[in-house]
């Protein structure tokens, strides 16, 4: 199933860099092994390589299927390589002093357009 899956891959990716593509239930046939060539194990391998986020399967008619590459397959994620997250640390620090200075800022503009409003009335 392995190879099956970076067979797949490798055929979709190349050719939908830039988006989508159709393809025919022959070609997917074609990669396959002489007793594997079954819808079943196109859809199987299909779903397999949609759930773990290779490809993006737009539509199935008939026989002919609509879908994005969206990587290599064997493309590793970058948090399980260990980099780190491009949230910088105390974040949430940061969104609080912010959250408060916003809420300061508009507490005294509303004070202000008080006071002159108030000014002008009398």
């Amino acid at each position: 199933m392995e190879q099956l899956c970076r067979d797949f891959c490798s055929k979709i990716y190349s050719s939908t860099r830039d988006g989508c593509g159709i393809f025919y239930e022959d070609e997917f046939l074609d990669i396959l092994p002489e007793g594997e060539r079954t819808r079943e194990v196109v859809e199987a391998t299909l779903k397999k390589l949609m759930n773990e986020g290779y490809i993006d399967v737009k539509y199935a008619k008939g026989s002919a299927f609509c879908i994005a590459g969206l990587k290599p397959y064997g493309e590793v994620c970058p948090a399980a390589v260990g980099i780190q997250s491009a949230v910088p640390q105390g974040g949430a620090k940061k969104h609080v002093l912010n959250f408060a200075a916003a809420f300061a800022g508009g507490a005294l503009g509303s004070l202000l357009c008080g006071v002159i409003f108030y000014a002008f009335a009398l």
